[in-house]
């Protein structure tokens, strides 16, 4: 008699695009309204010492912020293009996503960082 082998269902990955250093996590669920605060103007993320910043070029968006997790999110009701002054831009279609970055580990200081560009 053969032996019945169970599968698990694999997690489910959410779509991301990134953009130099910054990254966008498509998310299907959306924090509590409640906990979210709109950031204004079109900036997602800037950089003092080079002066580039990520910026949303075009869309109807929202840039979000969640201060408990130090979070931030863009809400696009549309499709919409992120763009740098040293990146192509990116077509991003519409939805919520997650910002996050990318990050590099240092073994000699045995710690992680944030990588900027």
């Amino acid at each position: 008699m053969a032996k019945k082998t169970e599968t698990k269902e694999t997690e489910k990955i959410n779509p991301y695009y990134q953009h130099g250093d910054v990254m966008f996590e498509k998310l299907e669920k959306k924090p509590a309204k409640s906990e979210l605060k709109e950031i204004l103007g079109n900036v997602v993320e800037s950089s003092p010492v080079s002066g580039h910043s990520h910026y949303i070029a075009e869309g109807t968006t929202k840039i979000l912020f969640k201060e408990a997790t130090n979070e931030k999110f863009v809400e696009a009701k549309t499709n919409w293009t992120i763009s740098h002054q040293e990146h192509a831009p990116i077509n991003m279609p519409a939805g919520f996503y997650k910002v996050d970055y990318l990050k590099e580990y240092d073994p000699f200081e045995k710690a992680v960082r944030r990588l900027k560009d």
